[in-house]
């Protein structure tokens, strides 16, 4: 009885998704400028090419200060240990903290994560709202739920050429 539990234990172990190592980091799935395009349509936002998209940055490949330096306006006084998912406004950046160990629970994927923020970049670029201005609790929900939009519908629809191809080295 007891060596079938272990035997069940261990089935059901293989079933869940490995952790991820210390310092692995997550890899995008999808070319930025599709994820931006799918997050635009969504909401119903035609791009500008007069509006340069954000330039994409992440954790493991800056200095903490550098992400410090551009958020500090919106940090306000708040000094995280490490980059965080954040659109910066002032910098026209989006930061993303790429740690394999983030992403996976709950079925997320660092795209998921790029979604979010360009939500953000969409709303004060596009619609001229101010993360600081007193809305933040509607704009935060309006990017969780195109995030989940685009990891459970968005992401799927997206056209092969879409697709980051690791085989031949970073895009």
């Amino acid at each position: 009885h007891t060596e079938a539990m272990r035997r069940l234990l261990a089935l059901a172990l293989l079933a869940l998704p490995a952790a991820a190592a210390e310092g692995e980091t997550a890899r995008p799935l999808y070319k930025p400028d599709c994820v931006l395009a799918a997050v635009a349509g969504r909401k119903g936002v035609a791009l500008d090419a007069a509006r340069p998209a954000p330039m994409v940055l992440y954790g493991s490949k800056i200095p903490l200060a550098r992400f410090l330096e551009a958020a500090k306006d919106q940090l306000g006084g708040f000094v995280p240990d490490r980059v965080m998912n954040m659109y910066t406004v002032r910098t026209n950046e989006i930061f993303l903290n790429d740690a394999a160990s983030t992403y996976g629970r709950h079925g997320r994927i660092i795209d998921d994560s790029l979604a979010h923020e360009y939500a953000h970049f969409l709303q004060v670029a596009y619609e001229g709202r101010s993360l600081g201005d007193g809305s933040d609790d509607f704009l935060e929900s309006e990017a969780v739920s195109l995030q989940t939009w685009f990891r459970e519908q968005g992401a799927a629809a997206l056209p092969p050429s879409c697709r980051i191809d690791w085989t031949e080295g970073p895009p």
